[in-house]
């Protein structure tokens, strides 16, 4: 049988850690075949200096008409839109029914505190995903209101789902305290 194709459409982080790369050992150990769309190269070191260089619109929709016409994709995840141009191919893309089951991680910044988008820019894919997985820093500024609580988590999923997604995982990993609360909405409630 052969493996499912899952894609990235992210920013490179040379390190592994995150973006493409950290997608890819991801779908890697769940027994799916990675492809691929880099929207950004990023570099960063251990004392938080960040670049980040987008890559043009049309070289972004170039990689993804050629992983498209090429594979059977079953799911995508979206990170890392480093421009309002390169959502636009995504959702156009989205919008023809081409990205199936997807996934928008909106990466809105690095840890260092670097903005790579703006919240615009995620709210484009928003009617077009399955699952959304902001933490509370990317549903703050996605709904321009401050997401702290387990009430407001679950306020800002609702909130979000009214733009389309089918579920939203509102993460609380970079909560305060030392347990990681999540707030989940999907179409039969929330939890």
């Amino acid at each position: 049988m052969t493996p499912p194709v899952v894609l990235s459409i992210a920013g490179s982080d040379s390190s592994g850690g995150a973006g493409i790369q950290a997608d890819l050992k991801t779908f890697a150990a769940l027994g799916c075949y990675g492809a691929s769309v880099v929207t950004a190269i990023t570099a960063q070191n251990t004392v938080d200096v960040l670049d980040v260089f987008a890559l043009p619109a049309s070289i972004v929709g170039l990689q993804l008409a050629a992983v498209l016409e090429d594979m059977p994709v079953a799911a995508v995840k979206v990170g890392m839109v480093a421009s309002a141009d390169i959502a636009a191919q995504i959702a156009s893309r989205a919008r023809a029914g081409d990205l199936p089951n997807l996934v928008v991680d909106p990466v809105l910044s690095a840890s260092t505190g670097r903005r790579f988008a703006v919240p615009a820019v995620v709210e484009r894919l928003l009617p077009y995903a399955s699952v959304i997985t902001p933490n509370l820093r990317e549903a703050s500024a996605i709904l321009g209101w401050e997401v702290s609580t387990p009430a407001d988590m679950a306020g800002a999923a609702a909130q979000m789902a009214a733009h389309g997604a089918r579920c939203v995982v509102v993460t609380g990993g970079d909560g305060p305290g030392e347990e990681a609360v999540d707030a989940v909405w999907t179409a039969q409630g929330h939890a």
